[in-house]
């Protein structure tokens, strides 16, 4: 059963309420209130919006130069084009996630004093730690039934290592 709380609508889940203590309960409830308060849902909202026509733009934009370079004699300057395109694009997309990962810690610290001025700062603190624990408790549950795939993927990767240190020392002895 999973333990979450957002700041969306009028539900919490089950898990949640299974595992907080009704202060505990509080405590959360008020930190997601000041999310709504401080609009930090519709600034997540207006993010996604704007990650969807951005990628859309980027499809059509995709697409034309695709379709250009069908052209033979603009074939070169569509690749350097659509690699000038792609690089800002990737400096973009990595600039906002830094920005929103900034701005996500602000918005949380800001909903976690609001429920601190509140009287509910003890209580946030062993939700905390239990929300934490929960999450260890379903990461190695999932670590144990995801094993093999994973043990599949070390053992892909480390042959993939061992192969590319022999070629790179077999170039070495070459010279």
């Amino acid at each position: 059963m999973s333990v979450n709380a957002c700041a969306l609508g009028q539900h919490t889940t089950k898990g949640a309420m299974k595992t907080f203590s009704e202060e505990e309960l509080k405590a959360i409830l008020s930190h997601e209130v000041a999310h709504i308060l401080n609009m930090d849902t519709m600034a997540l909202i207006y993010t996604m919006i704007g990650n969807g026509i951005f990628t859309a733009i980027i499809v059509m934009v995709k697409t034309v130069y695709w379709l250009v370079s069908k052209i033979e004699q603009l074939e070169n300057a569509v690749r350097i084009a659509d690699g000038i395109f792609s690089a800002i694009t990737t400096a973009f997309f990595f600039l906002m996630q830094i920005a929103l990962a900034v701005s996500d810690r602000k918005a949380e610290r800001r909903a976690d004093e609001y429920a601190t001025t509140l009287g509910y700062g003890e209580d946030m603190v062993e939700a905390l730690y239990l929300l934490e624990e929960n999450l260890c408790r379903a990461a190695r549950a999932l670590s144990r039934s995801c094993w093999p795939a994973i043990r599949g993927l070390l053992t892909g990767l480390r042959i993939w290592k061992l192969g590319w240190e022999c070629r790179m020392g077999n170039r070495g002895k070459d010279k």
